[in-house]
C-alpha cells in the first residue's frame, strides 16, 4: 500500500496495482505476479516487479507501459534515484552463496540499461542513491554496505569506493539523508 498525496497504490490481484485518485480508479496490469513497486518521486512513473525478473515502468497519467526491463536474475528491490531520471535494481540471483549479484542501473526516460554493478556475492535487498545521483549505496544478505561511484561521463566505469561489513546488518534497509549522510540498520546496536 502506498498513499501520496491524493493518490493511492495498492495490489489488487496477483498481476495489478490499481491507482486510486479522487477522479478515478486505474488498473495496471502485468503479465506475472506483482510482489512489489515503487512510485517516483515526481509520481509520473511506477515501477512494477516481481519474481519473473521482469520490471515495468509504467505512466501513472495513461496506465501505458512505457519499459519493460527484463533481468535473466530474480529482482529483489528497486529504487528511483530523486530526480527519477535511473532506476537501481537489486536481484537475488542465480546459485548459492557466493555467486555475483548484480545491481543494474537503468536510464528510465529511454529504458535502456545505464551501468551494471558486480560485488555482492549474496542477494541484494536494499537501494538507496545519493542526494546527487553520483553514488548508490547497497545492503546484501552477504552482511556487506557498499557505496558504489556512479560515473556520468562513462558509466561503465562507475564502481565500488566503500565497503562495512556488520554480521547483524538489517540488510533490507538503507537510507541515505538529504546532506549524504548514509544510514545503516544494525540489530544489536
Amino acid at each position: 500500500f502506498s498513499q501520496k498525496k491524493e493518490m493511492i497504490f495498492y495490489v489488487e490481484g496477483k498481476n495489478q496495482v490499481a491507482l486510486k485518485t479522487p477522479q478515478t480508479v486505474m488498473h495496471i496490469e502485468r503479465d506475472s505476479k506483482i510482489d512489489g513497486f515503487t512510485l517516483s518521486p515526481k509520481e509520473d512513473f511506477l515501477a512494477t516487479y516481481g519474481w519473473s525478473g521482469s520490471v515495468e515502468l509504467w505512466d501513472v497519467l495513461t496506465g501505458e507501459c512505457l519499459h519493460a526491463l527484463n533481468h535473466t536474475e530474480t529482482v529483489s528491490t528497486v529504487t528511483f534515484s530523486d530526480d527519477g531520471k535511473y532506476l537501481a535494481v537489486g536481484t537475488l540471483g542465480m546459485g548459492g552463496a557466493g555467486a555475483i549479484r548484480s545491481i543494474y542501473i537503468w536510464n528510465v526516460h529511454k529504458g535502456s540499461l545505464w551501468c551494471t554493478l558486480n560485488g555482492h556475492n549474496h542477494q541484494v535487498h536494499a537501494l538507496a542513491f545519493g542526494p546527487k545521483n553520483d553514488w548508490l549505496v547497497s545492503a546484501s544478505l552477504d552482511r556487506t554496505v557498499r557505496v558504489w561511484r556512479l560515473d556520468h561521463d562513462t558509466p561503465s566505469d562507475s564502481s565500488e569506493i566503500s565497503r562495512l561489513k556488520y554480521e547483524d546488518l538489517e540488510f533490507h534497509n538503507i537510507a541515505v539523508l538529504s546532506d549524504g549522510r548514509l544510514i545503516v540498520f544494525r540489530r544489536n546496536m
